[in-house]
């Protein structure tokens, strides 16, 4: 008997002492999941004889309660005994039904292919099958099916989930355009499904992974859509502000990116997530710049989030922020703060690792030193040990604790022989050791550079600093042969034209001015567009004075100006050029350039020498207050210059030349106060004392003072011989004034018989002074009518043979033939 019949038979009384329910009845009670009741009543409904129609129906009914209720085996069996019913399509269907449920997937695959196209169940049957198909991981299968249904069933309420699960899918795959294509096709059919705002957000997804412009303007359209959308849920809603925010700083607009984050913040109620969408907002306010309240924001973080990990993580973004934005004191005390609060490995390092940059950044290498070390040591990723163990040896470098440097730099190179820093490594090992005095460890290390790494760009480096260890030991011809190899043995341009330059400076240097000529010249012309071309043009102008062409000299030194008058070598060139017209007499030339580097180049070292010159020039030219107005320059624009003094003295003399006395001995004794035993100072004494022998001539008591100068200045026993010759004859001149002419008289022949008795002393600056001294001394004996006397005095002059000897011999004569009877 079979299974059907065998309950009908047990149900039969109960069954036929009720009346029948109805097929919609039951069906409620089967959606209800009311299936104990729902299978009770069938029973009863299929105890009465029915049309075949019907009792199929109440038989499918049936099927589904047993299945309902976990009796998936009898459903089964039910659904194979009722196969002379009608609606054959309906049993099928959910024999696979029941089949898939009991995952039996591959039974109810199969299965649900029988179900005839035009059935009314035909659209879930190849749902179910799709599934089925899917489940059992046949994915290609799975989407034959989906597609099969998308093509037939466009309509059909199950279309959108098929169309989901397509997408689902393809997006497993990473076929992207698959999966826009679907989603395009979901939101455009299904416009108001509750799946819709997770669409477009998926969509906009895709888009943003694309290359293509016109993808990127409908995924912000998308998310914009999404983000206002106030009926879509607030997480997705959320969610498209950020991606927004992304895709937006993705193309440079941050200031719009940030302000989708800020509505992003709005919307989310997650504390971990509203406390990461604030850190990420703070990196976008610090990208525009807006770094105060960028660190706002990393404070508000702080203070809201809700883990000791988060608020590291905070901290450790704030430290790295802080260290772009250059605040390297508040970065390390940052980094300081990660450290004190987590002892996770990862943030040790890290924070390490930004501390040793923050000390650096602030020149306390040592300290820096030690904690790239500790970054290095604990770090497990070669790129980032090595990175941070080379920066710990240039710490040390750079602290002066050479021995360590060299340690620090061997220690990379022993554990990481094969990583492609290690060149680098090397390079600064020898870098170390010619810094420590090892300048034979130096060398083997650029040598093993070369040939261990001949591909690095540490490799010319290496050879160019092999070259600097020649130098250093003053073996030219050793280090010009070396440049030459570097020229021979590199291709790149820029290598070589350094290589030329260099042989051209030390050929220069040793005085080999025609080959080093031959250098500059080479670089020129091979390499015109090298940063080396522009020193190599003017050194072609400096080798042609050496060789004695002033002119060609000048001209290629003016060329150089003309091509490159922003160079960095421009003041040196242009003070060359000064320098050459001012000694060639042509003042008017030289203050051009001089004055040319003080109006383009105000940061040069050569500022106050130029300015200096400058005013020397208009001076030749007694172009006097434009050359005070240039001096004051020096004394505002370089106020600690070296110049400083000199300056002083040149603005007194200028103002001397003005008629400005009273200023001018300002200037003198801002000279003298400066260094009092500056050989300068004793020649600003005796400029001020002639300022005031000046004023004397209308202010006679400025004698007086004048007098007491001079003796001040005759007096200091390191007064040049010349100097101290020209203050006793002003001395003298200053009695005379006062009218004390015996005294006058006196301190002239204390002059003429100084200069007499020292005429081995008697230098250009002093000869006019001692003979000054003496025809003013003979000249008071004559008024004496001291005719010997007189003659004497010119006697010495002669005897002395300066310059004036004949003219006082010509008055020795008059005087013998005048005065006969004195002699």
């Amino acid at each position: 008997m079979s299974f059907r019949h065998v309950i009908l038979f047990l149900m039969v009384p109960a069954l036929y002492a009720q009346e029948p329910r109805s097929a919609r009845q039951i069906e409620s009670a089967l959606q209800d999941e009311l299936y104990t009741l729902a299978e009770e009543q069938l029973w009863e409904a299929l105890s009465v004889k029915t049309e075949p129609e019907e009792e199929s129906d109440l038989t499918i009914l049936l099927i589904r309660a047993l299945a309902g209720q976990g009796a998936l085996k009898d459903a089964v069996i039910l659904s194979d005994e009722s196969s002379h019913l009608p609606k054959q399509d309906a049993f099928i269907y959910w024999r696979a039904r029941i089949l898939f449920d009991a995952n039996q997937l591959a039974e109810a695959a199969q299965c649900a292919e029988f179900v005839p196209e035009d059935s009314v169940y035909a659209a879930a049957a190849l749902r179910l099958k799709g599934r089925a198909e899917q489940e059992l991981g046949d994915v290609s299968a799975a989407i034959r099916t989906y597609e099969t249904f998308r093509k037939r069933f466009p309509t059909d309420e199950n279309a959108p989930q098929n169309l989901l699960d397509l997408a689902a899918i393809y997006l497993e795959r990473k076929q992207r355009s698959d999966v826009i294509q679907v989603c395009r096709e979901l939101l455009m059919n299904f416009p108001n499904h509750e799946w819709a705002a997770a669409t477009r957000l998926e969509l906009a997804h895709q888009l943003m992974g694309t290359d293509d412009s016109q993808d990127q303007r409908e995924a912000i359209m998308l998310l914009t859509a999404l983000g206002t959308d106030e009926s879509a849920p607030s997480r997705l809603r959320a969610a498209a502000w950020v991606d927004l925010s992304t895709l937006q700083q993705r193309t440079g607009h941050i200031a719009e990116s940030a302000d989708a984050l800020a509505k992003a913040e709005t919307l989310t109620a997650d504390m971990v997530q509203k406390v990461r969408q604030k850190a990420v907002l703070a990196g976008l306010r610090i990208d525009e710049g807006k770094t105060k309240e960028a660190f706002a924001l990393l404070d508000d973080a702080v203070k809201e989030s809700p883990d000791t990990a988060i608020t590291v993580d905070l901290f450790l973004q704030k430290a790295e922020a802080l260290l772009k934005t250059g605040d390297m004191a508040a970065a390390e005390k940052a980094f300081q703060t990660c450290l004190d609060l987590s002892a996770d490995p990862a943030i040790q390092i890290r924070a390490q690792s930004g501390k040793g940059w923050s000390l650096w950044e602030q020149k306390r290498y040592e300290e820096a030193a030690i904690a790239f070390e500790t970054a290095g040591f604990k770090g497990t990723q070669p790129d980032f040990c090595v990175t941070v163990l080379i920066k710990a040896g240039d710490a040390r470098l750079a602290a002066g604790q050479y021995e360590r440097a060299v340690e620090a730099y061997r220690r990379v190179i022993e554990k990481y022989p094969d990583h492609a820093m290690t060149a680098q490594a090397v390079y600064q090992w020898g870098v170390a050791q010619q810094f420590n005095g090892k300048l034979e460890g130096a060398r083997s290390a650029f040598e093993q550079v070369e040939k261990q790494f001949p591909n690095s760009e540490f490799a010319p480096l290496a050879a160019f600093q092999a070259a600097e260890l020649f130098k250093q030991e003053k073996k030219w011809e050793l280090a010009i042969e070396q440049y030459h190899r570097i020229d021979s043995q590199y291709t790149n341009d820029a290598i070589r034209a350094t290589a030329l330059q260099q042989q051209g400076l030390l050929l220069y240097a040793t005085e080999q001015w025609a080959e080093a000529q031959e250098h500059f010249q080479a670089v020129s012309t091979n390499f015109p567009e090298s940063i080396e071309a522009p020193q190599a043009l003017y050194m072609r102008g400096f080798c042609r004075e050496k060789l004695g062409d002033s002119d060609g000299a000048l001209a290629l030194c003016l060329l150089f100006i003309d091509q490159y008058p922003d160079s960095q070598w421009a003041p040196e060139v242009l003070f060359w050029i000064g320098e050459r017209y001012y000694n060639r007499g042509n003042y008017a030339q030289a203050q051009i350039p001089f004055l040319d580097i003080a109006t383009r180049f105000p940061a040069s070292d050569l500022l106050d020498d130029a300015l200096f010159w400058a005013a020397n020039a208009l001076l030749k030219q007694d172009q006097f207050l434009e050359a005070f107005t240039v001096l004051g320059r020096i004394a505002k624009e370089v106020p600690g210059s070296p110049l400083m003094m000199k300056t002083r003295f040149a603005q007194g003399e200028t103002l001397t030349e003005l008629g400005e006395f009273p200023r001018a001995i300002l200037a003198y004794e801002e000279v003298i106060k400066t260094n009092p035993d500056a050989p300068l100072a004793d020649q600003a004494r005796g400029r001020l004392a002639d300022c005031l022998f000046t004023l004397g001539t209308s202010e006679p008591g400025r004698y007086q003072e004048a007098l007491a100068a001079y003796q001040t200045l005759y007096k200091r026993s390191t007064t040049p011989f010349a100097l101290r010759l020209q203050a006793k004859y002003k001395i003298a001149r200053c009695e005379a004034k006062l009218g004390r002419k015996e005294k006058a008289f006196a301190h002239y022949l204390e002059a003429v018989y100084s200069g007499a008795e020292h005429t081995e002393l008697l230098s250009p600056e002093a000869v006019p002074w001692f003979t000054r001294a003496a025809f003013d001394a003979a000249a008071y004996q004559e008024q004496q009518q001291q005719w010997k006397e007189a003659v004497n005095i010119y006697e010495r002059v002669v005897q002395s043979g300066v310059p004036a000897k004949q003219e006082a011999q010509k008055r020795i004569e008059k005087i013998k033939r005048d005065h006969v009877l004195s002699f």
